[in-house]
Formats: C-alpha cells, sequence, structure tokens
C-alpha cells in the first residue's frame, strides 16, 4: 500500500520561528553535505510560506544534490519478481490505496507497465491544470535576456547548469523552442509547478513507492519531466523511451492524466507486455529514426493486442524505459488532454551528460 504522505527520504523536520531561519538552516545543512535534509527543510517552509525565492532556491538546490548523490541500489536489473501482476497480455490496474513497490515491480517487469486509478483528487486537478495554464503563459511571454514579472518568473524561470561549461546547456534552448511549439513545458522551468508537482507526489505516498521501487532515492532529468496540453491533431509515433535515454539505465515513469482522456480527449496506445529489448527504430513506416513503424507493431505485439485504455482525470499510468506506446489522437476528439509526465531514474545507473536533479 502507499506510504503514508511525505515518507519519501523523510527526517524530522524542526519547527523554524521564521521563513529566513529555516533559510539559514537548509545552508548549514547543505554545507554539511546533508543536501537531502536541506531540501525538506526548504520544502516544509515553503508549504506554509509559499515563495518565488525559496521555490527557486530548491530548484538549485535539487541540482546540486544531485551532484554530491552516490547513493546505490539493487545489485541487479531488474530485480526478480514473484509473477506477473495480470495475466499476460492485459494491462494491471489497481486503486492508489493499493500501490506498492511490489506493485509496481510486476506490474512493470511482468507485463509492462500499472494503471493506477484514483491517485489524484479533483481539488488537486485543479490546481495542476491552472498551474499549467500559468507556466504555459509564462513561457510564451518569456524572452531571453529579458527579466519578467516576478509571477512570471515563478511560473517560467529556465533552468541554469550548475556547471555552465556543461555540453548538455548548449541544446536546451533549441529543445525550448520545440516545446512552446507544441504547448509543453519542462517542469524544472517554472519553480512553482516544480514544487507543487513533487510535493504532491510526495503527499499521495507515489514518491516513496517509487524510491523502493528503484532502491535509492530517485533523481530526474530537467527534460523528462514535462508539462503538457495535447490538441486532438497532435501526430504522435510509436516508441521506446529507452531508444534514447542510453543503455543500462533504471527508470520509471509517471504519466498522469489531468483530464478525461482516451475517448474525447487524446490519451494513450499501448502494448501491455513486457519487451526485453529496444525494437527497431526508423524503419517499417516510422516517421521519426527513433520510433517504431506501424507496420512492425502486429509482430511485437505478439499475443498481446494494442489497447486504448479510458483515464479518468487523477489516473496514472507507470512504465519504465522499455514500454511500446504512443499518444491516441484521431479526428473524432474534440477537447485537449492536459498531463504530467515524470521519468525518475536511480542515481547510481544515470547517464553522466544531463542536466539532472534529485527529488
Amino acid at each position: 500500500m502507499l506510504n503514508s504522505p511525505g515518507t519519501a527520504g523523510a527526517t524530522d523536520v524542526p519547527h523554524f520561528s521564521s521563513l529566513a531561519e529555516a533559510r539559514r538552516a537548509a545552508v548549514d545543512l547543505e554545507t554539511e553535505g546533508r543536501h537531502l535534509e536541506a531540501i525538506r527543510v526548504l520544502t516544509e517552509a515553503n508549504r506554509s510560506d509559499p515563495r518565488l525565492g525559496v521555490e527557486r532556491e530548491l530548484v538549485k538546490l535539487r541540482q546540486r544534490a544531485m551532484v554530491a548523490n552516490n547513493s546505490s541500489g539493487f545489485a541487479e536489473w531488474p530485480p526478480r519478481i514473484d509473477g506477473p501482476l495480470a495475466p499476460s497480455g492485459t494491462l494491471p490496474e489497481v486503486d492508489a490505496a493499493e500501490l506498492s513497490a511490489d506493485v509496481v515491480r510486476r506490474g512493470i517487469i511482468g507485463n509492462g507497465a500499472v494503471m493506477v486509478r484514483n491517485l489524484l483528487d479533483s481539488a488537486k486537478i485543479g490546481e495542476l491544470n491552472a498551474g499549467i495554464d500559468r507556466a504555459l503563459a509564462a513561457f510564451q511571454s518569456w524572452q531571453p535576456k529579458t527579466k519578467g514579472t516576478a509571477e512570471q518568473e515563478r511560473y517560467f524561470k529556465p533552468v541554469r547548469p550548475v556547471d555552465p561549461d556543461d555540453w548538455e546547456a548548449k541544446h536546451l534552448r533549441k529543445d525550448r523552442q520545440f516545446l512552446r511549439e507544441t504547448k509543453s513545458v519542462w517542469t524544472a522551468d517554472s519553480p512553482k509547478m516544480l514544487f507543487e508537482v513533487l510535493d504532491t507526489f510526495e503527499q499521495t505516498g507515489v514518491l516513496s513507492v517509487i524510491e523502493q521501487y528503484l532502491g535509492e532515492r530517485p533523481a530526474a532529468s530537467i527534460k523528462k519531466l514535462t508539462l503538457r496540453i495535447v490538441d486532438p491533431d497532435q501526430i504522435a509515433d510509436w516508441h521506446q523511451d529507452g531508444a534514447f535515454l542510453g543503455e543500462g539505465i533504471r527508470s520509471v515513469n509517471l504519466w498522469v492524466a489531468l483530464t478525461d482522456c482516451g475517448v474525447d480527449a487524446p490519451g494513450m496506445d499501448l502494448i501491455p507486455r513486457r519487451l526485453d529489448d529496444i525494437v527497431e527504430t526508423g524503419s517499417g513506416g516510422a516517421i521519426f529514426d527513433w520510433t517504431v513503424g506501424p507496420e512492425l507493431i502486429d509482430e511485437v505485439a505478439g499475443d498481446a493486442s494494442v489497447i486504448r485504455p479510458v483515464f479518468r482525470a487523477g489516473d496514472a499510468i507507470m512504465f519504465d524505459e522499455r514500454f511500446l506506446h504512443r499518444t491516441a489522437a484521431d479526428a473524432d476528439m474534440t477537447t485537449p488532454r492536459y498531463a504530467i509526465e515524470s521519468w525518475f531514474f536511480a542515481p547510481s545507473a544515470y547517464r553522466e551528460n544531463d542536466i539532472a536533479i534529485l527529488v
């Protein structure tokens, strides 16, 4: 079952009489190498008194914590399981209250994915959807080298690498331009929304489940934490994220629907089976060199049929880099879909050339 809220990396957080006192304590903790405790101190302070300065500092602190983190997880990957969560060729479903690391492990390793019903309630869904609208509006109005208002910078302030010579940083502007054109924004580029999303995941207990699944405190690439609005005319292709994430990673994606989708709004087509390898890309009618062509899908699916599950707002699906899926959109759909995509990784098996944060 889900752990009680706020357990991922939990420590007893002392009470501080003022925000300034909490910020000084966080600086002292980081100086002592206690990054996770510093993150928790600032998180608790921002829950009580949300401030742009604290939210921006948390983004930077999570980056520095990733650099300092030296944790290790399971000796072998994927770990062994007692058996799949559901019959072969089907997508297992559990209520959020039943979620555990073992359920995620058996669902992903045994069946390819697991659907999680009722992860978020309607009030939280409304808050996150409104936050996505604000983040995208701030992103659209952002101009390089131009200072925005405090409200704009709370919802969009591009992440800067800890190392200014980081090779990946040189590619960020081009990638951000693509995101603007597709109604998407990196969650870490929105200090307010990064705080809200990670705090939501911590409060629901799902972040703790992910930590137990990976065997260590999760990390994330800033380029794989994304807030999205997808229109019905979206063009999509089949893909496994492992085709471009690299070899030897240990990952889990928490994809959360913030609107009902799969009927009137774009959902997800998927093959409910575990794949042992990365499928050939760039052939069989593929649109991109990193995607899987539709002519290969029946062969890859085997005894599993392609399915298009219906998500209710607040439902989620969890899978890893081997799962074959695509955005499901067609001409009969009439409404956009709001969603949050959050890829988490084991720091001990994480690739080096990336801008990452410890969550």
